[in-house]
């Protein structure tokens, strides 16, 4: 009796121990994470160099997710991915809180892409909308 009560206990502290140890802000939603948008920190930040949070460059097959400059997600990635790739992203790239810099890739070669471009931007800032993102929109390079 005395040895299953003590089997017991250990097995609810290991439960316990392996429940603790889970990354859990890694699965939650950016809003139960990362901090409101913090206008106060970002509000004359003029120059993309400076920017520390996300940069979403919106192109017309997709958006690339830019870090100080460094493309993170490769060439593109289509618009549904978007926040779930961001929700990747560890918390220290949210200097400001929950804002991203987003901006259109300005250079198309014809209507069409010009068009789709457009498209992408408009679904892109409600997907981030819904997610509780807010979005800085900046002039295409």
């Amino acid at each position: 009796m005395r040895v299953t009560g003590l089997i017991s206990i250990l097995v609810l502290l290991t439960g316990f121990v392996a429940f603790a140890q889970q990354p859990t802000n890694k699965a939650a939603p950016l809003r139960n994470r990362v901090p409101a948008a913090k206008p106060e920190k970002y509000r004359d930040v003029r120059d993309a160099a400076q920017w520390k949070n996300p940069c979403l460059i919106v192109y017309a097959n997709g958006v690339q997710i830019r870090v100080n400059g460094a493309a993170l997600s490769g060439p593109t990635i289509p618009i549904p991915d978007v926040v779930g790739y961001l929700e990747k992203l560890p918390d220290r790239v949210w200097s400001y809180g929950l804002v991203v810099a987003v901006q259109p890739n300005g250079v198309v070669g014809s209507e069409d892409e010009f068009a789709s471009e457009e498209r992408n931007l408009s679904k892109l800032i409600r997907r981030l909308k819904d997610a509780g993102v807010q979005a800085e929109l900046w002039p295409s390079a």
